[in-house]
Parts: structure tokens; sequence; C-alpha cells
């Protein structure tokens, strides 16, 4: 049927999609992407951060013997808030910077604001039942299950290693349980970060291939989409047709108008262009000739190239069986130069070519 969208998306189709903010994208590839910058960021500075930790640790477990005071508590307060914050802040920026180079890496520098445009058929009741068992949502809940089931499995393993430590936790130092607990979570997010890179190639697959079906067009919409780019086929190829005949009715150019020193003509039907340059032809050459239609546009280019124009029927019609760019026969010689001694002459008497018109029975 026209209505069923079996053909593939054309360019301006996904770029329509692009300006809608419709990408293929992974958020996976971006979850790699920010535990792999959290990742170096605590091996690079992972002291300092640890030295926060404890004290977090420390001021969260240990309140001592004493009984504290108002003042003590809020001094506490106020540490555990300044630690918590040298935690937070750079993991919250790196984190952030990471996520939107993730997002550039896999659509470019495309800013669209249409997604924030208030749209009525985006609390459509119909619409969101839709999308909820669409098989988009099927998938993602799929994988954030497999997700889920693998880190929680890799997340127990590391906590059952670590019973023993937190069992004896009672007898250690606070210093040695944050160590212990830092060293949990540093292992937690390396396998996390195996886990995203894995996924997010399977990912950003599956929505490549949502992203091109939910584009794809209908016959109706190709054809469409090509009028609106290309124009009416129709008229496009009435006007091609009238290109081809105004082409074919164009009068054909003769290159070699332009260096002849005299146009001979029989005056209406025929016409050969003669050319004479002593050191380039050492006799006179035919460098164009044409019958009828083309003995009219060869006219037109000398009137308007200044090129002398002689009518002489029994030469012309002699010369006009030269081949182009061919010496005129021997026969001829003294008949041609005379025409060119004569044109010589007038062109020192008027000094204007282009004015002279011959009597055609002056030359024999």
């Amino acid at each position: 049927m026209a209505d069923e969208k079996t053909e593939e998306p054309s360019e301006r189709k996904i770029e329509k999609a692009h300006e809608d903010g419709n990408f293929p994208k992974s958020q996976e590839f971006c979850s790699a992407l920010i535990f792999a910058a959290v990742l170096m960021m605590l091996s690079g500075g992972g002291a300092m951060l640890l030295d926060h930790f404890r004290v977090l640790i420390r001021l969260g477990l240990d309140f001592g013997t004493n009984d504290l005071s108002i003042e003590e508590i809020w001094v506490r307060i106020g540490v555990i808030y300044t630690s918590a914050l040298w935690l937070i802040i750079p993991v919250t920026i790196v984190a952030g910077v990471a996520g939107i180079i993730g997002m550039v890496a896999q659509v470019g520098f495309k800013v669209s604001f249409k997604p924030l445009t208030p749209n009525i058929e985006n609390i459509s009741p119909v619409k969101g039942i839709k999308k909820i068992f669409s098989i988009k949502a099927v998938l993602e809940l799929l994988q954030m299950m497999i997700r889920a089931i693998i880190i929680g499995a890799v997340a127990w393993q590391l906590i059952r290693g670590a019973i023993t430590l937190f069992a004896g936790a009672g007898y250690q130092t606070v210093a040695v349980i944050g160590t212990v607990a830092w060293n949990l979570v540093f292992r937690l997010l390396q396998f996390s970060l195996l886990c995203f890179l894995i996924m997010s190639g399977a990912d950003y697959a599956i929505q490549r291939w949502q992203f091109m079906k939910g584009q794809r067009m209908s016959k109706d919409e190709v054809k469409r989409e090509y009028k609106e780019s290309e124009g009416d086929p129709m008229i496009k190829s009435a006007r091609m047709q009238m290109a081809r005949e105004n082409a074919q009715n164009a009068p054909r150019q003769s290159p070699g108008v332009q260096h002849a020193k005299v146009i001979l003509t029989n005056p209406t039907h025929y016409a050969v262009a003669i050319a004479y340059e002593p050191g380039i032809y050492d006799v006179p050459v035919v460098v164009a000739r044409g019958a009828d239609e083309d003995a009219r546009v060869i006219r037109e280019q000398a009137a308007a190239l200044g090129i002398p124009i002689f009518s002489n029927p029994p030469l012309t019609r002699a010369l006009y069986r030269t081949a182009v760019n061919s010496p005129i026969p021997k026969e001829f010689y003294i008949v041609v130069a005379a025409v060119l001694v004569w044109l010589k002459r007038l062109e020192k008497l008027d000094g204007a070519r282009s004015a002279l018109q011959p009597d055609p029975g002056s030359v024999a």
C-alpha cells in the first residue's frame, strides 16, 4: 500500500529529524564515558578525595566518649558538609563534562530547542500509553534489567568477599574502615565501567536501527519530497524539453570565423571564411564554411566581428568544396589574392573594415 513506510529515509528526512532534536544516541555510551572519567579522576586525585572520605566516615561513626556541646556539633556538621562538597563537586563536574563529550561524540555540535517547545500532543494519554508499551520501551526495560542484574551480581561478589573485613570492623580504626569502603567503591566502579562499555555498543546499534526504522518513508512521502525539492516532474520534463528545443534552434557558432580576413558569400546560400596571415598561413586557408542556415550564422558572426563580407557566387561555390582548415586550391590563388589586395587598399583608404560592402561583380 502507498501508506506503508517501506522506503529508506532520505537525507532531507534525516536532517529534519535532527532539527526536531531526534538523534540516534546511546545513553549507555555516555554512562560508560562518565564512569571512565570519574575513575581517571579518582586515580589521579584519589589521595585527596580519600582523605575527605575518611573524614566523613570518622565524623559519622566516631562521636568520642564525651557528650558534645551545641557548638561542637555545629562545627562537626560544618566539617562534614565541607568534606562532602569536596567529594561531590569534583565528581559532578567531571561527570557532567564527560556526559557532554559523550553526547557530542555521537551527534556532533547540533543543538535543537524544539523538544523544549510546549506541545499538546506530548500530554496525550493515548500517546503516553503507546510509548509505555512500545518496542523501544520494552528494549530499554530489558537493558535496565540486564544492567542491574550484572552490576548487582558484581556488587554482591565484592561485598561477600569483604564480609570478613566488615565483621571485624568493630576492632578496626575508622581510617581502616574508610580505606576498605573506598577500595570497594573503586572496584565496583571498575566493573560497572566494563559493563557499560560492553552494553554501549549494543545499545547504540539498537538506537540506530530504531531511528532509521522510525524515519522510513512511504512512497507518497518520497514523491511529495521529490516535488518539494526538485519540482513537479511534469513541469521539470516540460522545461527540459523546451531547453532541448532552444538548444536545437540556437545558431551553431563557427570558431574559425574570428580568424578570417574575408567572408565570401553566394550571397545567401553559401558562405566561406578565408584566413591569411603571413608567418602563420603561407597560403589562404578556408577556416569555416556553411550553407543556408550555417551560411547565415557565419555572416552574422562576421558582421558582429567587423570582418568584410564579399559577395562572389562563382568563387564562393568553388571554394565551398574545400575542407575546413585546408589551403585553397592553387587555381584560385590569383583570384583570392586580388580580393585580399583590394581589401587591403580599402582599409587604408577608409580605415574601417566593418563598413565595407563591395560590388558583387567587381572581382571575377
